[in-house]
């Protein structure tokens, strides 16, 4: 092989392999210390292979030259987990050129040897010190922390006990007041994850957050988090009539249905799933029978309720639900609810077809903020 050749071949083979060495380690650690591993990419470029184990997914792209390793943010792991995660890349670069000084200084000596192996540290040293000295990068269109930027990151921060408290708040409306709260798993990790992230950037979740999280329930032996699971994911598939996922509201809202049958939400959930699936005469009965306190479950009921009933040619009791739901929107705004979304187009649904294109009065329109 020409000295040429067999340079890049080195350059190309230390490349990757101190690629794969450096996530790789993130990951294994990752894991070791109770993380949930989201994704693993290694290099850029056009990705050439691509797989998901578990639920976790690994990219590979055309050239060796950046990678990363994200996880799940966690719920119960606090800095040390994070700093042994952080730190495990760095850690194993080191190694790795230890590992490689060895080989030189055993087995240097002939011109092949040495263009491979001087080739290959030198690149390592480089991606070393890249690793090392804190700072920001862009990666996949993304600006990140470096590993030792993000380590520092993460012993100066204090702890933001926010996000737990977040998902503790959506599991405890699925609880009976008595009953403890769920220990929270690495299944909670990802549950919350998918559900918080949608909630935060106020749209309904994609279909591959429900792909995931269906994925979660098939799996998932608390009842508040099933039912969570359950309800946010038949939340979004209302809030999107074309989702593909409409063929599973059936199973998932009578499974919710079995393992609560007096909460008011599941009950309404039920009902406005019986409407949407065309068995209007069953969602009355059961919306009849999920009355609630809280408005947001009340201007959702009543809308469903407005819609079965228009169906089945009550238009003018119809016209009178749908304007009660209109109210309490008009009184609390709920900027950002998906629900709101839900309602409005209830009221599309029935309007044109109830009496063509009436006037609408100032007072009518839904205020956007609360």
């Amino acid at each position: 092989m020409s000295p040429l050749l067999l340079l890049i071949a080195s350059l190309l083979a230390g490349a990757w392999g101190s690629l794969v060495l450096h996530e790789g380690a993130h990951a294994l650690v990752g894991r070791l210390v109770g993380l949930q591993i989201r994704e693993i990419r290694f290099g850029i470029g056009p990705t050439v292979f691509r797989c998901r184990l578990r639920e976790t997914e690994i990219r590979v792209g055309l050239l060796p030259s950046g990678g990363w390793v994200m996880t799940f943010p966690p719920l119960s792991h606090g800095k040390p987990a994070l700093a042994l995660f952080y730190l495990a890349g760095p850690i194993a670069d080191l190694a790795w050129l230890v590992g490689l000084l060895a080989v030189f200084r055993a087995y240097g000596g002939t011109p092949a040897v040495n263009i491979a192996m001087l080739s290959v540290i030198l690149l390592h040293i480089v991606r070393l010190w890249g690793s090392l000295v804190p700072h920001w990068g862009t990666l996949y269109g993304t600006r990140l922390p470096n590993d030792m930027l993000a380590l520092w990151r993460t012993l100066r921060r204090k702890d933001d006990q926010a996000y737990r408290a977040a998902y503790l708040d959506a599991l405890r409306r699925y609880r009976d007041p008595a009953e403890p709260a769920p220990p929270l798993s690495g299944r909670s990790d990802r549950i919350a994850y998918h559900i918080l992230q949608a909630r935060a950037a106020l749209r309904p979740l994609t279909d591959e957050a429900i792909d995931a999280l269906g994925r979660e329930l098939s799996r998932a032996s608390e009842r508040s988090e099933q039912l969570l699971i359950i309800e946010s994911m038949v939340m979004s598939v209302l809030a999107r009539p074309g989702s593909r996922h409409r063929v599973h509201l059936d199973p998932w809202t009578s499974r919710a249905l079995a393992l609560s049958p007096d909460l008011p939400t599941v009950r309404g959930s039920r009902g406005a799933a019986l409407v949407r699936l065309g068995r209007h005469r069953e969602a009355l009965d059961i919306l009849a029978r999920a009355e609630s306190a809280d408005d947001a479950d009340r201007c959702l009921t009543g809308a469903f309720q407005a819609l079965a009933h228009f169906h089945e040619g009550r238009r003018d009791l119809s016209a009178d639900l749908i304007e009660a739901s209109l109210t309490i929107l008009r009184t609390h705004g709920w900027e950002g609810w998906i629900g709101r979304g839900i309602v409005e187009r209830i009221r599309a649904e029935i309007e044109p077809r109830a009496g063509g294109n009436p006037q609408r009065r100032p007072e009518d329109e839904i205020p956007t903020q609360a």
